[in-house]
């Protein structure tokens, strides 16, 4: 299985990393720690609709780095905003979409070292690289930032079957999730879901 290895160069991706804002990495400039109420009001001023809500998170919609996704606010009842979830439409191109989400946090954050993962058949630079992520088996990482400190946040961009995904979690995220999960009305499964992973067997 490739989670623990991508699970472990995850972990170095994201030490390694140093944002060049000033502050910790935000989504649509939303501080961490907002209220539900500030939330919304700066999703409108970016664009985004809500779609749902799920007690405190919310669901919008709209097109965060130029592309349609799904985009999910998730709140802390004590903490306020304390990630955000944005998964882009499905397309044939995955890799186009990740490598212009790159470019925007490339922007914000400064440089960062991606990572590519393929299975047999695939290899890095064949030219096949949306067939690979379309069918499960090729992953791309890129991270910014670092959410293990209080005060901060990392971003976390992943193509991979079902297609990308940048999640921007605070150091509070951790905390919320543990909750979430020892809690018996939970949350719904977009809160708790995790990166995925792909097999290296034949």
């Amino acid at each position: 299985m490739l989670r623990p290895l991508c699970a472990a160069l995850l972990c170095v991706l994201v030490a390694s990393a140093t944002p060049r804002a000033a502050g910790p990495p935000t989504f649509a400039g939303i501080p961490w720690g907002a209220s539900r109420t500030q939330v919304l009001e700066a999703a409108a001023a970016s664009g985004l609709r809500v779609v749902a809500s799920y007690g405190n998170d919310v669901e919008l919609a709209g097109e965060p780095f130029g592309a349609a996704a799904v985009v999910h606010a998730m709140l802390s009842p004590t903490d306020g905003l304390v990630k955000v979830q944005v998964r882009f439409a499905s397309n044939d191109t995955p890799t186009r979409t990740y490598a212009t989400v790159i470019e925007s946090l490339t922007r914000l954050y400064g440089p960062t070292e991606p990572v590519e993962l393929f299975k047999r058949p695939y290899v890095r630079g064949d030219g096949r690289e949306d067939e690979a992520v379309r069918t499960g088996k090729g992953m791309m990482i890129a991270a910014w930032g670092d959410e293990r400190q209080p005060g901060q946040a990392a971003v976390i961009l992943h193509a991979a079957q079902p297609g990308v995904e940048v999640e921007f979690e605070s150091h509070a995220w951790k905390a919320e999730s543990a909750r979430r999960r020892h809690t018996p009305a939970g949350p719904p499964a977009f809160a708790r879901a995790a990166a995925p992973a792909i097999s290296v067997g034949p």
